[in-house]
């Protein structure tokens, strides 16, 4: 629809912040000159003693603080100017009641396209001349009153509009008369006119029982990872702004400060630039409850490099409901590695992980009978192999639910396309075994059962660890008649089996 402009827009919008954001360069250039002023000052002061000592200890106080206040005043100029320049957004675009320049030009427009509520009255099918322009005059003359009507309504609103940006302009100019007052300082900060470091610039502010708005957060974050000698240890003031970030902009400082935490500690080059996956690490690392600055011991733990997960680039990811990872195994070469850099990914800890080294067996032979006889193999967060298919020798070693073996937990049945049903399975996050409606049995759950499974297949071996569960599964009875008696294997509760009961029984879908 093509915009009738009834009402001038205020003309100056785009000038307004950029006037603001060039006040800031230069104030930053000002920061930088004494910056370096303080450094040069410092070695000065290194290289003098006795009488000079003093002297030189007070050369440059009065410069800097003089500098001070000029950043101060440049800064609250430039605040007011951004200030005013958000009243003439409103004024443009925003505003609602009254509704601002825009709109009332688009209701205008809308008013012509719909000729204001006139219609031209049919004079029927053989009108005289005097009942054809009779038709036509009531027509123009209805046009000409709604359109009267709504210019006149559209007026008013005008200037409901131009009295809230005259009062705005008056409201600047007193601010920029005033200087920087608490009052002054705390009524830009709400507006998000203010930059977020103005907590440092005027500490004897009080920026508390302000929501900080929105725009400022976003702006905090950015002005903390464009600093990176902030970004580690930021200025006291502001730990409880980051502290009320929302969640999503939390996780980015954290993930930011992590980042340049392993720069300084020189696990990361200064300009490397972490992939996806490595990103995804920090992430799930920092959820286990960890600091950004832990992240480092944990990269140092773990041998984390800029490369480490590369092996899991070329790989299929499927993900949980929550968020966790699992990548296809396609290979018995490299599937120890992608089980461990699976669990590493999730925020593990492998290298503290007895069972990929104790359960060789599974990685030697398991996993490659398994592929090669048509079943697929998925890598856990557990640190374990999720397994379903494969021929009917693979089958028996699958009962009911499913069975761990070593480190491969293989879940019961045969389908047409095993990697399919296993990943429809982990973007479900249900326990198979479970009803559908059953929400509290997740395949989390089932998935750490299992892996206590895989650390009592390390802890007592191969030969050892099946003897045992056999033994726990299984009641010898004296049964028979007369000569005949003998010991039989009678199926024990899986309730009563200990190894079960230490692998959580309503976590492996056991009704106990």
């Amino acid at each position: 629809m093509h915009e009738y402009s009834l009402f001038e827009y205020y003309p100056v919008t785009s000038e307004l912040k950029s006037a603001a954001d060039a006040t800031r360069q230069r104030t930053a250039k000002v920061k930088t000159v004494v910056s370096h002023l303080d450094a040069d000052h410092r070695r000065a002061l290194a290289s003098v003693a006795g009488v000079l000592q003093g002297p030189v200890a007070d050369a440059p106080t009065a410069t800097v603080t003089r500098a001070a206040s000029v950043v101060q005043k440049a800064e609250y100029a430039a605040s007011c100017v951004e200030y005013f320049g958000t009243a003439v957004d409103t004024y443009d675009f925003n505003s609602s009641q009254p509704r601002s320049i825009s709109k009332l030009n688009a209701a205008y427009a809308a008013g012509v396209s719909s000729s204001f509520g006139a219609t031209e009255r049919d004079p029927g099918p053989h009108p005289t001349s005097k009942e054809s322009a009779k038709a036509q005059a009531d027509y123009l003359k209805a046009y000409d009153a709604g359109r009267v009507a709504l210019i006149n309504q559209l007026t008013r609103e005008h200037a409901q509009l131009d009295a809230h940006l005259d009062k705005a302009a008056g409201t600047v100019g007193t601010m920029l008369q005033k200087g920087p007052t608490e009052a002054n300082l705390r009524t830009l900060w709400a507006a998000g006119a203010l930059p977020p470091y103005a907590v440092v610039l005027y500490p004897n502010a009080d920026f508390s029982g302000i929501t900080m708005p929105a725009s400022l957060q976003r702006e905090l974050v950015d002005y903390l990872k464009s600093h990176p000698e902030l970004l580690v240890n930021p200025p006291f003031a502001f730990t409880g702004l980051i502290d009320g970030l929302p969640p999503r902009l939390l996780q980015e400082l954290r993930v930011a400060q992590s980042v340049q935490s392993l720069r300084n500690a020189g696990l990361l080059g200064q300009k490397d630039v972490p992939g996806a996956i490595y990103e995804a690490w920090i992430k799930a690392t920092l959820a286990t409850g960890l600091t950004p600055a832990q992240i480092v011991d944990r990269a140092r733990q773990e041998g984390v490099d800029l490369h480490t997960f590369d092996t899991l680039d070329g790989l299929q990811m499927v993900k949980e409901p929550n968020g966790k990872m699992f990548f296809v195994i396609t290979s018995a070469g490299d599937a120890r590695q992608i089980v461990e850099l699976t669990q590493l990914v999730n925020g593990g800890e492998p290298s503290k992980a007895e069972n990929h080294g104790k359960n060789g067996f599974s990685y030697d032979g398991d996993v490659q009978l398994v592929l090669h006889t048509g079943g697929a193999l998925i890598a856990t967060p557990m640190g374990t192999m999720m397994g379903m298919g494969g021929n009917p020798i693979v089958d028996m070693f699958s009962q009911n639910g499913g069975t761990t073996w070593g480190d491969i937990f293989m879940l019961n049945g045969n389908p047409d396309d095993p990697k399919q049903a296993l990943i429809n399975i982990i973007e479900s996050g249900h326990n198979p075994n479970a009803n559908a409606d059953d929400t509290a049995h997740t395949l989390d759950r089932l998935l750490h059962h299992e892996s206590i499974h895989s650390d009592q297949w390390a802890r007592y071996g191969y030969t050892d660890f099946i003897a045992r569960y056999l033994d726990a599964s299984t009641n010898w009875t004296w049964r028979g008649w007369g000569p005949f008696k003998m010991w039989l294997p009678e199926e024990r509760d899986p309730c009563d089996n200990e190894y079960e009961q230490e692998a959580g029984l309503d976590d492996g879908g056991y009704s106990c």
